[in-house]
């Protein structure tokens, strides 16, 4: 229905679903891409709050088409178990684009990151692999990951949806054990 089979047709599904798994001893910079996606998501929500930004924001936020204002502002909040879940899926995404963009061209899954997104990526993990080296000044490197994260949501869909890299990951997620997909 979605599109995933036709999308995903022809590469490796262990792969794909592999490259979703938790993070080895030796990917340092993965381990830490994932430590600032966590404080990044934590702090994001502890802001999308009236008292922090304000209810037109919130509107804005809650926001689905440009032009039809929504009826009820967005609201951050979620029983603590729904978070951690939402915020796996995040990480997943993040092990996804980062191993996948260590395989040869021919063996990627079908997404491109635009002109920007792939600045911003790069900016991301090249301040990560410094951060790695350095433990000291997360600020900036997780401005990076805010700033990545929103360019990868601000993708406008010119020849399909699963041009995204979010709802191609979304795809790989989709994968079960047995190469089927997720109803």
């Amino acid at each position: 229905r979605v599109g995933w089979a036709a999308h995903l047709s022809g590469w490796d599904p262990d792969r794909l679903r592999e490259s979703a798994g938790a993070v080895r001893e030796d990917e340092a910079v993965l381990q830490r891409m994932c430590d600032i996606l966590d404080r990044g998501l934590d702090q994001a929500r502890a802001t999308s709050v009236p008292m922090k930004v304000g209810r037109p924001v919130l509107f804005d936020v809650e926001r689905k088409e440009v032009n039809v204002k929504p009826s009820r502002p967005f609201d951050s909040r979620l029983e603590d178990d729904t978070w951690a879940r939402y915020k796996d899926v995040w990480r997943k995404m993040v092990c996804i684009w980062q191993r996948t963009q260590q395989w040869e061209d021919s063996d990627r899954p079908p997404f491109g990151l635009t002109e920007r997104q792939g600045e911003l990526y790069d900016a991301f993990e090249e301040a990560v692999e410094a951060a790695v080296k350095d433990t000291e000044g997360t600020g900036k490197v997780e401005r990076l990951c805010l700033d990545m994260l929103v360019g990868f949501l601000d993708h406008r869909l010119k020849r399909g949806d699963l041009d995204n890299v979010v709802l191609s990951a979304l795809a790989v997620l989709g994968i079960r054990e047995d190469n089927g997909w997720i109803d």
